[in-house]
């Protein structure tokens, strides 16, 4: 496959000299101009007619007209009259002549063909014409598959895209597309291509890198006729370009200089993307160099591109979080939660106020690692992993720039008695190592990060000195420790801002309440029963995590709503006891009403079984990202994509007159279980129908009788954005959709399932079925009155 980017260049001179040029062209082109425009206004009339006609079908069917589709016609009918009206102008002007009718009159000429020109015109300045010539060599050579045209915004590159297959003459057919929006599945799409021998598809405007298979676009061998012209401001999004013939060659010897090893070769070939020939033979002349760079176990070839990578890697923002996630991951995948959690606490994000702020710097720089095959993909959405291989390469770089520690499942590193380099030391990871000799402590002034992870319980003391020559740390993090007590000195931690006490086993645990500048704290999967009073203290505290603390059952009343600053809590799978606010004057155990008094809350985990303990308005709308399941029904999951997940099992409907669901419009995924009272999701729950819902789950109500009911209330555009839809025991479930839809209501639904709602007969009518593009599989199970899937209605 050969791919072309051509850089379309605007040049100041272009407008300077094409408005002294262009007068005399409305003079010279004065008849032409008005034939093309009278050509366009017979197309534009055709199109009208076209449109009236499936607008009259559509209205016969009892179907609703989109607003866009009458604001065309108006629009259309507008230009038509306004092109007619210079066209009239122009036959009263041939009457109009110069010198007793010798001749024409020149300004009335110049003012008609000025007119008629606006409406169908393409300046072929020369430099773009030197663009344009590009395009169509690229478009007539056979072994050209794809041409990308990149530029600032207002140079011409639509113009440019759309004047170019009118000059090709060996196209013979043209398919025009935005892809603003996906307007055809990818199937029907891609069947329509391929019945043309040749083919050219135009995207114009493109913002984001494109999947052909996805869209539906065959390409290379699929369609060796189908060639794509696509314009965006970026060359990176146009696609991977070479400049020079000569860098063939130079990719060879570049491949050769890796070792032909994958790992080596994919690196180097994502750090060198789009960089000039020269940057290409700098980085082969770095590769064959003489390095006594090396690491056990890691070849050189490895180990050389690699490191080439890293240096290639845009800003040290990047390059530190590179550094900091091979400390991360040992053998399985690592969450980006704790890269958030070790990188706040290091300081390592630049110019962050808020930890909402933090989690779209994290996503977007992990996401830069993967891009250049330095991180890998990990079991979820939310995790990472790296390559054995890039994993050493980092942390030998890391010991060799920074002086930092790591140890994987093996003994006590010989580095760590060296003293003058503890002195130096800003980070220590050991995980499953044998500590013993660490236990009377380490003199690391300088030290920032220590991660510690064992699972020899011979281990269950650490000295009270331990952190006394450790003044400086700012993340500590134990996994898995067995400790009866911390550390005493631990208090001494004043500049401490990420603390992490997950899968431990842990005794008194209060002394937490002195480190007046953490920020963050985690007891993930640990074994605490009693949250300590004394964390209330923790008045800079941003983020809390008691995730999976099985045997936590009590915090104490006010702990909570004291952490004022607190942006974050994650109890998911943790049963606390709740007190109910009002019941008692004198509380000892915390209530759910605390939650409400946190000002900075937007993201919230937490599990409910006992939905009598839930207070009015819990879910507020500073709420960005939650997780809520409320009763006994639901299994905690971390494998959920979406980030605002509601799950209700409530026996009543007391709960529907509240603000609770003020959030509701933007919950992207909805499980409601009995749910006593609803008869319908839309205008029950929601007036505005869902706009962001992607998920819903509807299962055991039997009071329940449609999804949506237009009938009562003027039809919205309801579930805009829903992908899968599932009903189950719904036992008076009559219809889906009862009454009239808008026309993007279930555009984007792909799955529907459908399992024991006995009265329901068919699934969706024939006016509906046509307006779901993207819906791909229906599954029904054990409806007994079901009929047929779709019913005319």
């Amino acid at each position: 496959m050969v791919e072309i980017v051509i850089s379309v260049a605007a040049k100041i001179s272009e407008y300077l000299v094409a408005p002294m040029i262009l007068p005399f062209t409305y003079l010279c082109n004065y008849k032409s101009n008005f034939e093309n425009l009278k050509n366009e206004i017979g197309k534009l009339r055709v199109a009208r007619e076209s449109v009236l006609h499936r607008v009259d079908d559509a209205k016969r069917n009892g179907e609703d007209i989109e607003q866009k589709v009458e604001k065309w016609l108006s629009d259309v009918d507008k230009i038509m009259d306004a092109a007619g009206q210079i066209i009239e102008d122009e036959e009263r002007a041939k009457n109009s002549r110069c010198f007793r009718g010798l001749c024409p009159n020149l300004t009335t000429c110049y003012q008609f063909s000025k007119k008629a020109a606006k409406e169908w015109c393409y300046e072929a300045f020369e430099s773009r014409m030197s663009t344009l010539n590009d395009v169509l060599n690229a478009l007539n050579n056979p072994n050209v598959n794809m041409i990308g045209v990149y530029g600032m915004a207002g140079v011409g590159k639509t113009k440019l895209v759309k004047e170019a297959p009118r000059l090709a003459k060996k196209i013979s057919f043209l398919m025009r597309s935005c892809l603003q929006s996906e307007s055809r599945r990818a199937r029907r799409l891609c069947e329509r291509l391929k019945k043309e021998k040749k083919i050219l598809v135009i995207l114009d405007n493109i913002w984001a890198s494109l999947d052909f298979e996805k869209v539906g676009i065959p390409f290379g061998d699929n369609h060796k006729g189908c060639k794509v012209l696509m314009t965006a401001r970026n060359p990176d999004i146009s696609g991977d370009y070479a400049e020079n013939e000569d860098l063939q060659s130079i990719a060879k010897d570049v491949a050769k200089a890796c070792g032909c090893l994958p790992i080596a070769i994919v690196t180097i070939a994502r750090a060198l993307r789009n960089k000039s020939v020269f940057e290409w033979k700098n980085a082969l002349q770095e590769l064959r160099r003489p390095s006594g760079r090396s690491f056990t176990g890691v070849p050189a070839e490895a180990y050389s591109t690699i490191e080439l990578s890293y240096n290639h890697l845009e800003g040290e923002e990047l390059k530190s979080t590179f550094l900091l996630c091979s400390l991360m991951v040992h053998i399985q995948s690592a969450t980006i939660q704790y890269l958030l959690s070790y990188g706040m606490g290091l300081g390592l994000f630049g110019g962050i106020d808020r930890i909402e702020e933090a989690w779209n710097r994290v996503y977007m720089l992990v996401n830069k690692l993967k891009t250049s095959c330095l991180l890998l993909d990990g079991h979820t959405s939310e995790e990472f992993s790296m390559h054995d291989v890039v994993r050493d390469v980092a942390i030998s770089i890391a010991f060799r720039d920074q002086g930092v520690f790591s140890m994987n499942d093996g003994v006590f590193p010989r580095g760590l008695s060296d003293k003058e380099a503890l002195k130096r030391c800003p980070a220590i990871s050991l995980h499953n190592c044998k500590i013993d000799e660490l236990l009377e402590g380490l003199e690391c002034p300088q030290l920032k990060l220590l991660h510690m992870a064992t699972e020899d319980l011979s281990v269950q003391q650490i000295p009270n000195n331990f952190f006394i020559g450790m003044t400086e740390l700012r993340v500590l993090d134990f996994v898995a420790m067995h400790l009866p007590s911390l550390p005493s000195s631990l208090c001494l931690l004043s500049n401490l801002q990420t603390l992490c006490l997950d899968y431990g086993v842990f005794g008194d645990v209060s002394i937490i309440g002195e480190l007046k500048t953490l920020e963050i704290l985690s007891f993930q999967g640990s074994n605490i029963e009693e949250f300590p009073r004394e964390i209330g203290q923790l008045t800079r505290l941003r983020l809390l995590n008691l995730a999976y603390c099985n045997l936590l059952k009590v915090i104490p009343s006010n702990v909570l709503s004291s952490l004022s600053r607190l942006e974050e809590l994650y109890m998911g799978y943790t049963f606390v006891e709740w007190e109910i606010e009002g019941l008692n004057n004198v509380r000892s155990k915390a209530s759910l009403h605390e939650l409400k008094q946190l000002s900075y809350l937007t993201n919230l985990e937490i599990q409910i079984q006992d939905a009598n303990v839930l207070p009015k308005g819990l879910l507020s709308k500073k709420l960005k990202r939650y997780k809520i399941f409320i009763g006994d029904e639901w299994n905690w999951s971390d494998q959920l994509q979406n980030s605002r997940i509601l799950k209700l099992k409530l026996n009543n409907s007391t709960w529907l007159k509240d603000d609770v669901f003020m959030q509701m419009k933007g919950i992207e995924e909805l499980y409601l279980d009995e749910m006593r009272g609803v008869k319908n999701i839309v205008y029950d729950l929601d007036r505005e129908g869902f706009p962001k819902l992607k998920h819903p789950q509807i299962q055991n109500n039997p009071y329940f009788l449609y999804v949506i009911d237009s009938v009562k209330h003027v039809p919205r555009d309801a579930f805009r954005a829903l992908e899968s839809l599932s009903l189950s025991n719904l036992i008076n479930l009559e219809k889906i959709c009862h009454g009239k839809l808008k026309a993007e209501s279930f555009c984007k639904l792909t799955t529907l399932k459908v399992k024991s709602c006995d009265k329901l007969s068919f699934i969706f009518s024939f006016s509906v079925a046509r307006s779901l593009p993207q819906l791909q599989t229906i599954e029904v199970i054990a409806c007994k009155n079901m009929k047929e899937i779709f019913a005319v209605v």
